[in-house]
């Protein structure tokens, strides 16, 4: 299986309403090794003003074998923000 697939392969971890607490997730998936995706509301993004993209709901889509551990990885972030 290659280590980045298809977006039609991936499955909705959580959606953040805001791009940096995702990008904080997506970088501790990555260090242990499970490949991610951020995906914005395309919608919320055409009203984001330009270099404030941290109001747009952002989607992180993992492997859906990754599901479980990812969850599990997220949660511990979660509970120390």
């Amino acid at each position: 299986m290659p280590l980045y697939p298809r977006q039609s392969d991936l499955v909705q971890l959580h959606i953040f309403p805001g791009e940096a607490y995702a990008e904080m997730v997506k970088e501790a998936l990555e260090k242990q090794g499970i490949p991610c995706l951020l995906q914005k509301d395309s919608l919320s993004s055409i009203y984001v003003v330009q270099g404030s993209t941290d109001s747009c709901p952002t989607r992180i889509l993992v492997r859906e074998e990754d599901l479980s551990r990812a969850t599990s990885i997220m949660e511990q972030m979660i509970d120390h923000i």
